[in-house]
């Protein structure tokens, strides 16, 4: 009887672990948060099973295995809707989440090299990682260092781990526009 006991206890810490794990990496993963939604339906379906067999068991109320079953499929629905929305964005090569595109905008049109931000695309490459291209224009030469500034910035500030900078010099404007090459 003490081993079962021992064995409980080593399946509780396990769970527990598992959930903290979980818990630990849902926020910005979506594969993650996939398998905490799932992780978190057993458990409740395991605690509804209980909890009706214990309602049923003392009032022979049986309509509550029904009611509690539906609750269940709630829930459910609600996690899974919001994981279906962000799969659909990421394959649809959507802002990731956690991008603010205006932000982003914002800070590469604050640099005062730049004279004009354009043809600026971000999307999720994974549920984890974002990529970036955009078009600078500058009618100042810049080398190599002003764009791994740039990326290192965009890594530190926005999380975007790849992008493509491409830096047009000397453009000039035509009717509010500037030449795109």
């Amino acid at each position: 009887m003490e081993h079962n006991h021992s064995h409980i206890n080593d399946i509780r810490l396990g769970n527990a672990f598992k959930t903290w794990l979980f818990l630990k990496g849902k926020r910005h993963d979506l594969n993650i948060r996939s398998a905490f939604v799932h992780f978190v339906a057993d458990a409740l379906v395991s605690m509804g099973v209980v909890v009706a067999g214990i309602v049923i068991m003392f009032t022979g109320m049986t309509w509550i295995d029904s009611a509690v079953s539906f609750i269940i499929i709630a829930v459910i629905l609600y996690s899974s809707y919001h994981l279906l929305i962000d799969s659909v964005n990421l394959a649809l090569d959507a802002v990731p989440e956690n991008v603010n595109l205006q932000s982003v905008k914002q800070y590469l049109e604050s640099i005062p090299e730049v004279l004009n931000v354009h043809d600026l695309h971000i999307w999720a490459l994974s549920t984890t990682d974002a990529a970036l291209t955009v078009h600078l224009s500058t009618l100042i030469q810049t080398d190599t260092a002003f764009i791994t500034t740039i990326q290192i910035q965009l890594h530190e500030q926005f999380g975007i781990d790849h992008s493509t900078i491409q830096v047009e010099y000397g453009n000039k404007i035509e009717e509010g526009e500037y030449i795109c090459n």
